[in-house]
């Protein structure tokens, strides 16, 4: 099993436990899921990393579009990151991602609420990650 894969499945285990509904498109598209919190509908990307450089563990925040890659941009609404080696999860608002290269502090993991339809979208996005990560 690649790290992607078993990755994923441990993003429906963990989405799951916390109530989402989760959805796996059955086609090829830009995101890996869907979240539904009951009252919208977020697509999520998921990354897996076990890379690090200067004390931030390292992920590609793009895909490939075409032959060339690009950022996600508004075709994802969550990138999910699981930092295999501390078994944390962080989640970025995909439109605040500005460089193909993400590097990723765990001093705010497992911040799920970033999914939580009663929390404020620019509150979530504050609460979980200082702009300083991207």
């Amino acid at each position: 099993m690649t790290n992607g894969v078993s990755s994923e499945i441990l993003f429906d285990y963990e989405a799951t436990l916390r109530g989402f509904i989760v959805s796996r498109p059955v086609s090829d598209t830009h995101y890996d899921r869907l979240i539904d919190n009951g009252e919208k509908i977020l697509r999520v990307q998921i990354k897996s990393t076990a890379h690090k450089k200067r004390n931030r563990w390292h992920v590609k925040a793009h895909g490939k579009v075409y032959g060339s890659y690009e950022l996600y941009g508004s075709r994802v609404d969550v990138i999910a990151v699981h930092v295999k080696p501390e078994n944390v999860w962080v989640f970025y608002m995909s439109s605040d991602i500005k460089a193909k290269d993400l590097y990723v502090s765990t001093k705010s993991s497992n911040n799920w609420v970033i999914f939580d339809a009663t929390k404020d979208k620019a509150e979530a996005i504050r609460m979980h990650y200082p702009p300083s990560h991207l």
